[in-house]
């Protein structure tokens, strides 16, 4: 791999193997992708908007000695991309979500898109991912306890997503830009181009908080600068139940034998406090946006 990135982009990582590597104060990473030239050009000059907001910060698509953005790797097409190291704060994101208000609205998310993706992910699980845990492992009880709790809370996250969708109808209006996964407050979490979505901004505070990278406090306080209405907030809860992390190590534990023990059994110990602060949670949006209330959520 380092021969790789020297011949096509002239730079020598520290490590032979890594597809990754830090220089200069600068973050780069070898992103698979399947873009058209032109798409990733876009993509590199969507990134100077972005940072007209964010002038401390720096991200490019680095183009290739041949003066490409994409180049072919034995893994596949790829692009290399350069985040300055910085810090990102809860105020950067409202910051994107703001300024890049209802982007991309002639292609109108779906209620029943996302409903379909959890679907197919619970399906996953329970087909393929849990009968790939040995009988004999000994955390097999704790891994079977805890994607149990997972499957039951997914299962509540559809049938909230299908009431939605009763309630409101099936256009996600709110949009922005946001990310597929914000499960990190680094600077190239939050401008690597490839990880970048338009959805709504109750994904990235959803995907935030279940990541534990903000409290319901701070999830509360900072819910009012959106003025989200009742259909927000309730997909906003919808996405708080789906269990996005545990799914995720099940996902890699049957995709690439990730070793996912230590994680599965923090994960069952720390279902009893998790579902508490989910319950205050619910209260709040229940109280400030009169969203449906969930019976065995309250008791």
């Amino acid at each position: 791999m380092r021969a790789f990135i020297f011949d096509k982009y002239g730079y020598y990582p520290n490590d032979e193997y890594a597809s990754e590597f830090d220089y200069q104060g600068w973050h780069f990473k070898l992103e698979l992708n399947n873009k058209t030239e032109k798409e990733l050009k876009d993509y590199d000059d969507f990134l100077s908007n972005i940072l007209f907001y964010f002038p401390h910060m720096g991200a490019k698509i680095i183009v290739s000695r041949d003066q490409r953005y994409a180049s072919n790797s034995e893994y596949g097409q790829v692009s290399l991309v350069a985040v300055k190291d910085d810090n990102v704060t809860l105020n950067d994101v409202y910051t994107m979500h703001v300024n890049f208000k209802n982007t991309g609205q002639e292609n109108k998310m779906k209620v029943s898109y996302l409903q379909t993706l959890w679907e197919n992910k619970v399906e996953l699980i329970e087909n393929k991912a849990l009968p790939s845990l040995k009988v004999d492992n000994y955390f097999y009880v704790q891994a079977v306890e805890s994607v149990t709790h997972a499957l039951g809370m997914a299962e509540n996250a559809i049938q909230y997503l299908s009431d939605a969708r009763l309630d409101f109808g099936d256009d996600i209006t709110n949009t922005t830009l946001a990310h597929k996964r914000l499960n990190s407050l680094d600077a190239y979490t939050f401008l690597n181009p490839f990880n970048l979505v338009v959805d709504s901004p109750i994904r990235d505070l959803a995907e935030l908080y279940k990541a534990g990278l903000i409290s319901s406090e701070e999830l509360i306080q900072y819910l009012p600068a959106y003025n989200f209405n009742t259909f927000d907030a309730t997909l906003l809860f919808a996405r708080l139940l789906f269990p996005t992390k545990i799914f995720d190590l099940f996902e890699d534990h049957y995709g690439i034998k990730k070793d996912i023990k230590l994680e599965v059994i923090r994960y069952r110990e720390n279902i009893k406090p998790m579902m508490d602060d989910l319950k205050k949670v619910h209260i709040y949006l229940i109280n400030m946006y009169s969203i449906r209330p969930i019976a065995w959520l309250l008791e």
